[in-house]
C-alpha cells in the first residue's frame, strides 16, 4: 500500500517537495510513519517534528484532517485510506 504525506509550510520549503509516499506492506503507526519519511528524506525530518520521542510543541500531525494529538498521538494507526499532513511549528505575528 501507499500512504501519501502531504509537507507543509516550512517543511515544504525546506526539503522541496510537497508530498511523500511511503509504502509498506501494512498499516503502520505515525511513530513508524515518521521513522519511513525520515528514512526518505533524512533525520531532520524527525528533529523538526519530535522532541524527546513525542510531538514537538506547535507541530500539527494530521490524520484526515484531525489533530492525531485527539486521537492515540504517535500510536495513531494509518494506512493508504488516510489523508496524512505535516505541518510543522510556526510563529508569526
Amino acid at each position: 500500500m501507499i500512504i501519501r504525506v502531504g509537507l507543509f509550510s516550512l517543511l515544504r520549503l525546506k526539503f522541496g517537495v510537497s508530498s511523500l509516499d511511503i509504502e509498506t506492506e501494512r498499516s503502520v503507526s505515525m511513530k513508524q510513519l515518521i521513522d519511513l519519511a525520515a528514512a526518505k528524506l533524512g533525520n531532520e525530518l524527525k528533529d523538526q517534528l519530535l522532541a524527546d520521542g513525542a510531538i514537538r510543541k506547535g507541530t500539527l500531525l494530521l490524520v484526515n484532517g484531525r489533530n492525531a494529538l485527539l486521537m492515540e498521538g504517535l500510536d495513531t494507526m494509518i494506512d493508504e485510506r488516510n489523508e496524512i499532513s505535516f505541518f510543522p511549528p510556526s510563529g508569526g505575528g
